[in-house]
């Protein structure tokens, strides 16, 4: 699958969120500290058993480097408003429109969160989105991937900017999408049909 980190796309609204590599892995730990573990372990091998070691430790080093920079680029991405829609289990509900080009593509993502913020039901939260091409024939992309920008900072100062990036037009968008959707609390992605809408 192809997503949108590469020199072809630009994103509507950048996010310009600093990523903080300790704060990411609160929330995502679970791949950034195996991979960290695998070149301790093999260097460890390497100066102990065998210098052969040394090649995996390269190719691990690669793959954190390659890891890290996936991550840092991803919160480069496009700015994506979300509005808390639950507390239990934790959901987002985040807005964007899917047109690769001039045209209106509206959409909503819902997904599960981690709440360490204790976000509110009705709380924004400020996100950034990467894209899938899918059919490259289409005027709007396949799906989107949104990722809180909390994950990435606790500097409250860039949270704030990242909210404030957005204009009341795209918050009352996102409303009307979820009330569009009415009690829907379940994971996907929704197209969002309106008068202006090209669906």
């Amino acid at each position: 699958m192809k997503f949108t980190l590469d020199n072809d796309t630009s994103p509507t609204n950048k996010s310009e969120i600093i990523l903080e590599p300790l704060n990411w892995l609160k929330y995502k730990s679970g791949i950034a500290i195996p991979l960290a573990l695998s070149v301790l372990i093999c260097t460890y091998f390497t100066y102990s058993y065998n210098k052969y070691f040394f090649i995996a430790v390269l190719v691990l080093v690669l793959i954190n480097v390659f890891y890290w920079l996936r991550i840092k680029e991803h919160f480069k991405a496009d700015s994506t408003p979300a509005i808390v829609i639950s507390e239990t289990p934790p959901l987002l509900a985040v807005y964007t429109n899917m047109a690769k080009y001039g045209d209106y593509y509206p959409a909503i993502k819902i997904e599960k969160f981690i709440n360490k913020n204790n976000y509110k039901i009705g709380s924004k939260v400020a996100t950034a989105s990467i894209y899938s091409v899918g059919n490259e024939e289409n005027d709007y992309w396949a799906d989107f991937h949104p990722l809180p920008v909390n994950y990435a900072t606790s500097n409250e100062a860039q949270l704030n900017f990242s909210l404030l990036s957005f204009s009341e037009d795209e918050w009352q968008e996102l409303q009307a999408g979820i009330n569009q959707l009415s009690a829907t609390k379940t994971e996907g992605l929704y197209k969002i049909t309106n008068s202006s809408s090209c669906w």
